[in-house]
């Protein structure tokens, strides 16, 4: 059965974290909250994949700015929102260049972030193809209506002479 995209949340104050969580499953956005970095890390590794991360800035062990660039490294594609408190226009730039897509100050309105979801949702949808996918595209849309009727077979599990 495939799972609907999920959001991860990184945000190390309960409630805070608590009320992003409350907003975005009112939304219908399904969402996984964790309080660290870390534990984050670690679901990644046991194969979650999350469809977008909200990150909070300060964090306890690695901050939000080093898990950026760590998740840059997994997944260059992987659209990433920062969150802080104690935000300063050096940092917000930096994230900016790091490929955030969004940076929000707290305290920032249910609205606000959801915009900024919609936002990333869609720059996800509007991305260029790698030159691989474009190939293959380039391909499929070259076919003839029985080459793609026997494709569609093939894909199906059919034999070729079905």
């Amino acid at each position: 059965m495939l799972m609907p995209p999920e959001v991860f949340l990184i945000e190390d104050d309960r409630a805070v974290r608590k009320g992003c969580e409350q907003a975005l499953a009112i939304a219908d956005i399904a969402v996984r909250g964790f309080a660290d970095a870390e534990s984050m890390l670690a679901a990644l590794t046991q194969g979650a994949r999350p469809a977008l991360v909200i990150s909070d800035v300060r964090l306890p062990g690695r901050d939000g700015l080093t898990l950026l660039r760590e998740l840059r490294q997994i997944d260059r594609e992987l659209p990433v929102l920062l969150i802080t408190g104690h935000g300063d226009v050096a940092m917000a730039v930096e994230a900016m260049r790091s490929g955030v897509v969004d940076f929000l100050e707290k305290p920032f309105s249910e609205s606000r972030m959801l915009d900024a979801l919609q936002r990333a949702f869609k720059s996800v949808e509007a991305a260029p193809v790698s030159d691989d996918e474009a190939a293959v595209i380039k391909r499929i849309e070259s076919l003839s209506e029985r080459e793609r009727q026997v494709l569609d077979g093939v894909v199906a599990g059919h034999a070729n002479k079905v």
